[in-house]
């Protein structure tokens, strides 16, 4: 929206804060910034003899739910991908 010109608003994403502009603007939620965010990762493992094709596939899922994890938290609690 368009907060008043040295009047305070409360504003934030991680619970409520106050914004006191000096000058007239307009504040743009997320919601309407558009565009997409594709977040690519790559991992590279190397495994001995001692592990099996299936161990290694369960170990690689456990690491793609883990990152998924993150980033949704990160996203969700204006973090660096908010």
């Amino acid at each position: 929206g368009d907060p008043p010109v040295g009047r305070a608003s409360i504003v934030g994403e991680r619970g409520p804060e106050l914004f006191i502009p000096h000058a007239a603007g307009t504040i743009v939620p997320n919601g309407q910034l558009g565009g997409t965010v594709v977040n690519n990762v790559t991992i590279n493992a190397s495994v001995g003899d001692v592990a099996s094709k299936g161990d290694v596939v369960s170990g690689m899922r456990t690491v793609a739910n883990q990152i998924v994890s993150q980033i949704s938290r990160s996203q969700r609690y204006g973090g660096a991908l908010a």
